[in-house]
């Protein structure tokens, strides 16, 4: 990968994990009542904004997204109730996708929805070995939604091999990003919904370990290269 196109990459990659992070916090944060995952993940938050921001990632939204995500942890600890809501995160991550990378939005939104909440899940998966009580509704919501993603991603990527002028680099890139950056991790996520059926969140952790490293490098970070720097839709 040449030097002048690993900045961009890295910004829109880590964009995507803060976006999608923010997102999947959003959605399951009201629900998830007990441990430290949602301090955790809005420490998280805020550090891959900082990350993207010094990748090159445009400076508003970050900025936005780090200050939100901070904003909310402190209301938490000061029991603010309208002010510590995670739905403020959704909006601040759909910002900051939007604005580091406009692509159609059957693309982007999916691909930083997995690869953030990829991470989340495995995170949360942390969160039952310490907090007693905790309802596995939120782990099993979302792995059917980090599952139904990767389909979508899949098929989303599939007009990408179609390509005229593709050079023998892009094909290894593409098929690595295909092999193990979505056909793998569809594996394991089928497996995470069958553990988190039956409340074995041991193993699904584990499995979300393997299959976050597959769907942030193999997946979402050669996907950024080759949206990038090769102007390919992978």
């Amino acid at each position: 990968m040449p030097d002048s196109e690993i900045g961009p990459a890295l910004a829109v990659f880590l964009s995507r994990m803060a976006g999608g992070y923010a997102i999947v916090l959003g959605l399951f944060g009201r629900t998830v009542d007990k441990g430290s995952w949602r301090d955790v993940s809005l420490f998280v938050i805020a550090g891959l904004s900082a990350l993207a921001l010094a990748a090159g990632a445009p400076w508003i939204p970050c900025a936005a997204a780090a200050l939100v995500a901070l904003l909310v942890q402190r209301a938490m600890a000061y029991r603010l109730p309208v002010l510590s809501s995670p739905l403020w995160l959704a909006p601040a991550g759909a910002l900051l996708i939007a604005w580091t990378e406009w692509r159609p939005p059957w693309t982007a939104f999916p691909g930083a929805i997995v690869a953030g909440g990829t991470l989340g899940a495995m995170l949360l998966g942390h969160s039952y070995l310490t907090a007693r009580g905790l309802s596995f509704a939120p782990l099993k919501r979302m792995s059917y939604l980090l599952f139904g993603l990767l389909v979508l991603r899949t098929l989303s990527v599939a007009p990408a091999f179609l390509g005229s002028n593709l050079q023998m680099m892009d094909w290894v890139f593409l098929s690595l990003r295909a092999g193990l950056g979505l056909l793998v991790p569809l594996l394991l996520g089928w497996m995470v919904i069958q553990c988190a059926r039956i409340e074995s969140n041991q193993s699904a952790t584990g499995i979300l370990y393997a299959m976050t490293v597959l769907v942030c490098l193999f997946g979402e970070l050669i996907a950024a290269y080759l949206s990038v720097g090769r102007g390919i839709p992978a």
